[in-house]
């Protein structure tokens, strides 16, 4: 069918909607292109390797950077819609349910977001010891 070749290695899953896959890379970048042409509609350069694996919901794409970022892109235009930087690189990839976008960093903190928010619903909560 096609392939692309992006600046470095793929080591993201891809997003597949609307005949547009989301795919990150080591070269810093979150790709958008054609399912059916491999053709690049668009890129956006964060700061750090793209490992995290896009999630789409409702025309916004979320991933995480390990610029310790978390990115909201329009999925039309590759535009930053906000961003929240953690306090360590994020590997991991963002889910969404119930308008909260969820994803965990390596400063060991799970984050929770409204969906149109950057500010975090819950952080670090659940960090309390607990006697037995």
């Amino acid at each position: 069918m096609w392939s692309y070749r992006a600046g470095d290695i793929i080591d993201s899953s891809p997003a597949v909607a609307d005949g547009v896959v989301y795919v990150g890379s080591h070269d810093h970048r979150l790709y958008a292109l054609d399912a059916e042409t491999g053709e690049e509609y668009w890129s956006y350069t964060t700061g750090g390797f793209v490992d995290s694996s896009p999630t789409l919901i409702e025309g916004v794409v979320y991933v995480g950077s390990q610029d310790h970022s978390l990115y909201a892109l329009s999925a039309q235009a590759g535009e930053k819609l906000w961003s929240y930087a953690t306090g360590g690189s994020i590997v991991s990839s963002p889910r969404v349910a119930n308008g909260i976008v969820y994803i965990g960093s390596n400063d060991h903190s799970l984050y929770a977001f409204n969906q149109t928010s950057i500010s975090p619903e819950v952080q670090g909560k659940g960090n309390e010891q607990h006697e037995q």
